[in-house]
């Protein structure tokens, strides 16, 4: 009995290795004969998609304009007023800042204008105890400098060349 199961076991290998030797010329016949199948399967699917893409753009052109034209303008009236509803109240502002900024400005015109009517002023003084005639005009400039290059300094000390 072993011999006839062996030569059994024998003949289904050797039908096996024919089976499977003849196989890649099956699976060539086979991808021969659906390769058209497959181009047509990939043409009528390149088809209708193009149908589909065609047939929704104008729609969803014509709902985008209706979106914008009616559901927008009535969202942005809704949140804006959302907006103004939720946003805080502004602290108040504080004036004590632009009120000093101000009173040092009016207090440094008025300095500036005080210097320039005293400067103007210092010339048309004339001393008190003046011996001189009301008519006569004061002495010359240089007559001044003169006297006080003679004259000491503050201390009474004189200067030395």
């Amino acid at each position: 009995m072993m011999k006839g199961a062996r030569g059994r076991a024998l003949d289904t290998r050797s039908r096996a290795s024919q089976l499977g030797a003849r196989q890649p010329d099956r699976a060539r016949q086979a991808a021969a004969q659906m390769a058209p199948l497959a181009r047509s399967a990939q043409l009528t699917a390149q088809q209708g998609v193009y149908s589909a893409r065609a047939w929704a753009a104008p729609r969803l052109e014509r709902m985008g304009q209706a979106l914008q034209d009616e559901v927008a303008p009535r969202m942005n009236v809704m949140l804006s007023a959302t907006a103004r509803r939720i946003d805080p109240a502004r602290p108040p502002r504080r004036r004590w800042p632009v009120v000093a900024a101000g009173m040092l400005v009016i207090a440094g015109g008025s300095a500036a204008a005080a210097a320039m009517l005293n400067r103007r002023n210092l010339g048309s003084v004339t001393p008190l105890n003046r011996s001189e005639d009301p008519g006569r005009s004061s002495a010359a400039p240089r007559d001044m400098a003169a006297a006080e290059s003679k004259a000491g300094d503050v201390n009474g000390h004189g200067h030395s060349s």
